[in-house]
């Protein structure tokens, strides 16, 4: 599968005709990472809808975006069945000659089938109806219904195997879910040998319970009723014994270590383990291609095995008829790796879910380094939180976060296009800058810091200091370009007058920890245990009059967001000459 297109399914709406996802897969890991209920689990739902042997039924409740839409909900996927498709022997072959067929009759042009690729449509109505389709090249939606149709997609869905897997799942609950029946296929296919063989000997063994148990016992159950029930000629008993098949599948896993231990009773760990290995086998084994959709497998895992865990999925991707699609949290997962590719999901304030490619060089490392060194959480999330067209204002603290929301309120300018988010000291704000720079784009993050030694220490590692992508001296702003130097720190406390800390601290004094005079003006230093007390203080005793620095910091603020997405914008017009929208699919023309 190389591209997946969904609009107006749950989360994933779009106001116009565009597809609200519209993204180009690559060969190896697709990794879609971003916070909770950003819509991640929708986009497999709705290959769900399209793909699976038994679908489910589309529930106008549930699948219907909340939001008022122009549309049906539609999902297409394209696939790549490679150039030598039409002349191939095996199942793609026939498909890609069944689609070439049908096309033809659609449309007397080119077809799809002739470059390698087939394009599969799944259209919901009004009222919930499914209508599934090829795509004719040039044809645009029209659809010839017939037995040529229904002939095309019986074999589409014999060549694509799709498998889900969602978070914690267990094997028993995939086995209900149809599980089953792809593992039995390609135990067939596998091991079809010794299937054969023990189709035999089930045979043998049901005639000789038939013939040799049952059949004395039946003729003398026959002779006892018949003492009852004279019309009554004869009696069978037939064994209950079920195919190799079902034998195979149905069979329940039992491990032993130190005891033997049925599947169900071990862990989550190893329960995974096992499921994974049955994922393994069907990517190796399955002469069928298999689209693999799996939710957050680092689930219950320890995060030391995160990254053997994706190393393993990766695995999957070896045959370039399998493609691999998972959610994550976790950084350790992916590798940086060229074929992968990662996907930003975040969702904006109205409720929609927005997907943004990018590449696992970019995460990887910094992301790591974030989840191993900082209580915070997990960067993914972080990073999915902020709208796709919103700033990130990194701040040293929770209170430097409270002061500036505080007063955007006070002041009557809501902060519109900035996400402020709070770190734990400077230099934690200057890797958190830097990791935010990597997964939205550095030209989006500005960082607002203490005028102190670490917070200039922070600003020279990100405008000086490094080596590649430097920050811009304006993404980075002082507390003191506000106040002035005056040979003293500056803190976010500074730019409320001197007299309204004093008046705090009159009734508050064991929260004062430092005092140092300057020229013009006075620093006073809080503890940490005293900033949360006093910007509770400031709701109810601040003035308007008071916020006259905060006022130019958080109209400098706003400038700058401003300007720096006109830049954003500009730079997005000069990629795409002539006017055309942005391809979100990454694939470009």
């Amino acid at each position: 599968m190389s591209r997946v297109r969904i609009r107006n399914f749950r989360s994933l709406w779009s106001d116009g005709s565009e597809y609200a996802v519209d993204v180009a897969l690559a060969d190896a890991g697709n990794y879609f990472a971003g916070p909770n209920n950003a819509g991640k689990s929708n986009v497999f739902r709705a290959l769900e809808l399209a793909l699976a042997t038994d679908p489910p039924r589309f529930d106008e409740a549930k699948d219907r975006p909340d939001h008022e839409v122009g549309s049906n909900c539609s999902i297409v996927l394209d696939f790549d069945m490679g150039q030598e498709a039409l002349s191939s022997g095996d199942l793609v072959g026939t498909l890609a000659r069944m689609a070439h067929v049908y096309e033809r009759a659609v449309g007397a042009g080119p077809t799809f089938a002739e470059e390698g690729r087939l394009v599969h449509h799944v259209q919901f109505s009004a009222a919930g109806a499914r209508a599934e389709k090829i795509l004719a090249k040039g044809a645009g939606a029209k659809a010839k219904r017939g037995d040529k149709l229904d002939q095309l997609l019986a074999q589409f869905h014999r060549v694509v195997q799709f498998v889900d897997v969602r978070s914690g799942e267990s094997l028993e609950s995939m086995m209900k879910r149809g599980f089953r029946e792809i593992l039995g296929s390609v135990l067939k296919e596998k091991f079809a040998s010794a299937l054969a063989k023990a189709e035999v000997k089930q045979k043998e063994f049901r005639a000789e319970l038939s013939d040799g148990v049952l059949k004395p016992l039946a003729e003398d159950i026959r002779e006892r009723v018949a003492r009852y029930i004279p019309d009554l000629k004869a009696v069978e008993l037939v064994p209950a014994v079920g195919t190799v098949d079902e034998a195979i599948v149905g069979s329940s896993y039992e491990l032993t270590d130190a005891a033997k231990t049925a599947l169900e009773q071990k862990g989550t760990g190893v329960r995974g383990a096992v499921l994974l290995t049955l994922m393994s086998l069907i990517a190796e084994a399955s002469r069928r291609a298999v689209v693999f959709a799996i939710e957050e497998p680092e689930s219950f895992l320890h995060p030391g095995r995160h990254r053997a865990l994706g190393r393993a999925l990766e695995q999957f991707t070896k045959r370039p008829d399998v493609t691999l699609l998972v959610t994550t949290h976790s950084p350790f997962i992916f590798a940086a790796d060229a074929k992968s590719r990662v996907f930003s999901v975040s969702k904006t304030d109205a409720g929609q879910t927005r997907i943004q490619a990018g590449s696992p060089d970019q995460l990887a490392d910094r992301a790591r380094r974030l989840l191993m060194e900082s209580p915070l959480p997990s960067l993914l999330d972080l990073a999915g939180s902020i709208p796709a067209d919103s700033q990130a204002l990194v701040v040293e603290g929770e209170s430097d976060r409270a002061y500036v929301e505080l007063a955007a309120r006070k002041l009557g300018k809501p902060l519109h296009g900035i996400s402020v988010v709070a770190c734990a000291g400077a230099s934690d704000a200057a890797l958190k800058a830097l990791l935010l720079g990597d997964l939205i784009g550095r030209e989006r993050v500005f960082a607002l810091l203490d005028a102190d030694e670490a917070g200039k220490s922070a600003k020279a590692i990100l405008v000086e200091k490094l080596k590649t992508a430097k920050f811009q001296g304006g993404q980075v702003l002082l507390y003191s370009e506000t106040v002035g130097e005056d040979g003293v720190p500056v803190e976010a406390e500074d730019l409320f007058p001197e007299s309204l800390v004093q008046g705090f601290l009159k009734v508050n004094p064991q929260w004062m920890v430092e005092y140092q005079r300057g020229k013009r003006r006075a620093h006073i230093g809080l503890s940490k245990e005293g900033k949360a007390p006093f910007c509770a203080w400031l709701e109810s005793n601040v003035t308007v009059e008071q916020l006259g620095r905060w006022n130019e910091l958080i109209e400098e603020l706003v400038a700058r967001a401003a300007v720096a997405r006109e830049k954003r914008k500009a730079a997005a017009a000069e990629e795409l000459p002539g006017g055309r929208a942005p391809d979100r699919s990454g694939r470009g023309s």
